[in-house]
């Protein structure tokens, strides 16, 4: 096995076994986590992992969006696919303050009723 390789797989597992451990330790710690004020913990949490995940998941839902937007127009739900599969993801990523992950935090989902 190259050391890269080795580097990379040990490196993996540590990952793996610290975000197992510290994860479940918090959750029972902390239920209220990521609610009212942003804490310092939160806006790394946020800006390390959930906001790089979310902008992901925002260029998959984008790409889905018009992939599949052929087949929503069709159906008559184009307005619904994009709002699933575009809007909400980008406004999570990109409206949301750091290290506050509600979804009413008073800014989030303006345009909805």
């Amino acid at each position: 096995m190259k050391p890269l390789q080795l580097f990379l797989k040990k490196l993996i597992i540590a990952s793996l076994v610290v975000f197992v451990s510290t994860g479940t330790a918090y959750a029972t710690d902390n239920q209220d986590f990521g609610k009212g004020e942003p804490t310092a913990e939160g806006m790394v949490v946020d800006a390390v992992i959930v906001r790089p995940v979310m902008i992901a998941v925002t260029v998959i839902g984008t790409v889905t969006f018009v992939l599949t937007s052929p087949f929503s127009l069709l159906g008559g739900n184009i307005d619904d696919a994009a709002e699933k599969l575009v809007y909400q993801p980008a406004k999570y990523t990109f409206v949301r303050p750091l290290g506050t992950f509600e979804e009413d935090y008073g800014g989030y989902g303006d345009d909805e009723d």
